[in-house]
């Protein structure tokens, strides 16, 4: 996916066409796959990886790439067309968004909380179907979405949930969209999904 939101793949790559300027995230066990191939592409200009030997040997097989260990130059980077990210599955797992072991840390858009909330704060249930998307104009300003199960606890079903980033992903605000069955807010009331 572009950072623009935008998708490519193969199909829409044509000679008369510019090639997008890749950025690989994770360059371990699959991640070094798409380094090549992107890289054979002559679209590779950033690898990042925390694992700086893995960088340094990267570098001396790709010379001319940039590499970085903090994701966030690369979001800083507006060169930067497009990002695949290849991390592992053992640290997905622990890449967290939410902060729901932590009480407050969903509130309403409007920065009030409620006993949605508040459940959402301390009850620690999954997420799925996640989304992410960058502001093209400010990479520090991230959102994310997904299935949140947080809401079950207090409206007995899912809803969307909603997490904003003003740092580039180093601190997050936690929501879920208005309207959920136990919103009571003005935007939660004047939703047309409002108890649905």
């Amino acid at each position: 996916m572009r950072k623009d939101g935008t998708t490519m793949n193969a199909g829409t790559i044509h000679k008369e066409q510019a090639i997008p300027r890749v950025a690989v995230v994770g360059s371990g066990y699959w991640g070094k796959n798409l380094v090549r191939n992107f890289h054979d592409l002559q679209a590779l200009v950033a690898i990042c990886d925390r694992d700086g030997d893995t960088l340094r040997a990267l570098s001396e097989q790709y010379p001319g790439c940039r590499t970085v260990t903090s994701y966030a130059d690369i979001l800083r980077d507006t060169t930067i067309q497009a990002v695949a990210i290849a991390t592992p599955a053992g640290g997905a797992a622990n890449s967290r968004v939410t902060g729901d072991d932590t009480s407050g840390s969903y509130l309403r858009y409007d920065g009030q909380s409620d006993a949605t909330m508040a459940s959402c704060s301390t009850g620690k249930r999954s997420q799925n179907e996640p989304t992410v998307a960058v502001d093209p104009n400010n990479p520090s300003i991230i959102t994310a979405g997904s299935n949140d199960y947080c809401a079950a606890i207090e409206n007995g079903d899912v809803w969307a949930g909603y997490y904003r980033s003003a740092d580039g992903g180093l601190t997050w605000q936690d929501s879920l969209v208005p309207g959920y069955a136990a919103d009571t807010s003005p935007a939660g009331l004047a939703s047309p999904a409002h108890g649905k």
